[in-house]
């Protein structure tokens, strides 16, 4: 293997053209996990897209910390997503947008970027003050709703769900899933995609987690259609109720190639 193979994305070929490949890991982690079905790493909560739609979001954060004016906790962060560009065939296209954090008062304003969006992809904090971290749960919902897009959980400064979205045009390939858990009791992660545009879920893979210590290493590869737009997310079920002072811990990393 050559230095450039090494350093640069990888290189294939699609449709008789060369593509240049991004590596592209889909994180979901949760450490206190309760009974329920819901998206892996929204802290035990559903997590929303936007079929044939835009949402303005609000931010906000479920510590005072967390503001623009406080010297311990997040500042700020960038949201990164897709919109549905209703002006051309609703096709989902990439966007960001950075926001200003005012602890618990939510903010739609952002500092840059358009606040319209349909799939969230991921969220950063991007400025921080001594703490280095946010120090409360960052929640992004639709404004004037209840209903999640994503979130960061204290103390990641970053979302660590287990949902991506696949724009127009976009080429992605599903490689394989490294999941570890210690789990008090037995559940089952689901792994889906769904059409952005017509609604379609698809089961994608279906892994069971036993009542102790897991490591698994399974094989995908799957590809999502090019022709439209998808989202692709991780359904923890079947989970009973944890004793008192036992806690669940599920850590799914899903490497990936996005072009």
């Amino acid at each position: 293997m050559s230095l450039l193979e090494l350093v640069n994305p990888v290189y294939t070929q699609i449709e008789n053209k060369s593509v240049m490949y991004n590596n592209t890991t889909i994180k979901g982690i949760e450490d206190q996990i309760t009974v329920g079905s819901f998206a892996l790493g929204s802290v035990n909560r559903q997590i929303h897209y936007g079929f044939n739609t835009n949402v303005v979001l609000s931010v906000s954060s479920t510590s005072a910390n967390d503001a623009e004016g406080a010297p311990q906790g997040a500042k700020a962060i960038l949201v990164s997503g897709l919109f549905c560009d209703t002006s051309d065939n609703n096709r989902y296209k990439p966007r960001e947008a950075t926001f200003p954090l005012l602890g618990a008062v939510a903010q739609t304003t952002p500092i840059s970027g358009t606040n319209s969006f349909a799939v969230i992809n991921s969220i950063e904090v991007i400025t921080v003050g001594t703490s280095q971290t946010n120090q409360g749960v960052i929640n992004v919902i639709a404004n004037g709703t209840t209903d999640l897009y994503g979130c960061i959980q204290i103390g990641h400064s970053k979302s660590n769900t287990l949902s991506f979205g696949t724009g127009y045009s976009q080429s992605h390939l599903l490689k394989e899933i490294h999941l570890s858990s210690s789990c008090h009791t037995a559940s089952v992660l689901e792994l889906y995609e769904q059409n952005l545009n017509t609604g379609l879920k698809t089961l994608i893979s279906k892994i069971q987690l036993n009542s102790n210590s897991t490591h698994i290493e399974q094989q995908i590869n799957h590809k999502i259609p090019k022709t439209g737009a998808y989202v692709i997310f991780g359904i923890l079920s079947n989970l009973e109720p944890v004793l008192s002072g036992d806690t669940n811990h599920i850590c799914c990393n899903i490497t990936s190639l996005v072009a």
